[in-house]
């Protein structure tokens, strides 16, 4: 996870980790380095709602009283996170869920629970400005990945901070994590009738998109920097269009469950729910595109290609 401390007339961090002791003492050493602490920082500027990216922020705004930033979708998570894992938690007890994917699910759950929520004080949209001074950031809206990423890109300097849209080594998960899963089945105790997920259509147009800027240096959320940054934008759009080829050539060969498609589309690897999330963000994807259909038989669900 890589935290970047922006020095401008204002100090700025760009997330703030897990927010754990560890990781949060980190961030102040490094502050230290550079002679700063702490209570020096004046904004935090998150690129999504996925808790490593904003489990810091609280902590490190009690020390400082710095000023949280967000795209208005992650803001609505990272504002209410403790009251959303805590409901989600009450919800999934009395829930008919097999015996596995609780157990998982109250796991994760037990992690986040620990997590603050943080208020955010200035919500972004796709356009906005972040001015930090000789620093000044333009706000890119790149859903895909989760529907409150952002960008943050410096024209001036031609650096793109990526968050977790373009990743140092390999590609971002795209699709329905265990949480997305779980407010899935237990929609309707929620009171929810639609879930908003990681959306495949959403992360091709948003790579698409980022082509259009003239980069020369990615700065990601995870891995090394990025030196190369249209061949990695590229070879990421190749990844993901090569496992959606897959998918069909595994409908083409009667392939027709959720199980079978994700077995076929990763090969060997244990069928757990993050592989299952991300092929049914391809079979969303499929569908939308009017390349396969859905076939309800009683309590199960099957996938065919639409003959042309």
């Amino acid at each position: 996870m890589n935290v970047y401390i922006i020095m401008g007339d204002e100090i700025a961090l760009i997330d703030t980790g897990p927010g754990d002791p560890k990781s949060l003492q980190t961030i102040s050493d490094s502050l230290n380095d550079i002679g700063l602490e702490l209570k020096d920082i004046d904004k935090i500027i998150n690129t999504h709602e996925h808790v490593e990216h904003f489990a810091g922020d609280e902590e490190i705004k009690k020390t400082s009283g710095a000023l949280v930033s967000a795209h208005k979708k992650a803001a609505n998570i990272i504002q209410n996170f403790t009251k959303y894992v805590s409901e989600l938690f009450n919800a999934i007890r009395g829930a008919e869920l097999e015996p596995r994917m609780k157990a998982v699910a109250e796991r994760y759950l037990s992690f986040q629970s620990s997590i603050n929520s943080s208020k955010v004080e200035k919500p972004l949209r796709n356009g906005d400005v972040v001015d930090l001074g000789p620093f000044v950031f333009d706000v890119i809206h790149t859903p895909g990945h989760a529907p409150g990423h952002v960008c943050f890109y410096d024209e001036k300097r031609k650096i793109l901070f990526s968050g977790d849209h373009v990743l140092g080594v390999g590609t971002p998960f795209v699709g329905y994590g265990i949480t997305d899963l779980l407010i899935d089945r237990v929609a309707n105790k929620l009171g929810i009738k639609k879930v908003e997920h990681g959306n495949m259509t959403d992360y091709l147009n948003s790579l698409e998109h980022i082509l259009t800027l003239d980069i020369k240096t990615i700065l990601p959320a995870h891995g090394p920097i990025i030196t190369e940054p249209y061949r990695k934008i590229r070879d990421d759009l190749d990844r993901k269009l090569l496992r959606e080829q897959m998918i069909l050539k595994a409908l083409e060969r009667g392939e027709d469950t959720l199980e079978g498609l994700t077995q076929k589309a990763y090969g060997s690897f244990q069928l757990d729910y993050l592989l299952k999330g991300s092929t049914l963000a391809y079979i969303d994807r499929l569908l939308e595109l009017r390349k396969i259909e859905k076939v309800e038989r009683g309590k199960e669900t099957y996938y065919r290609l639409i003959n042309r």
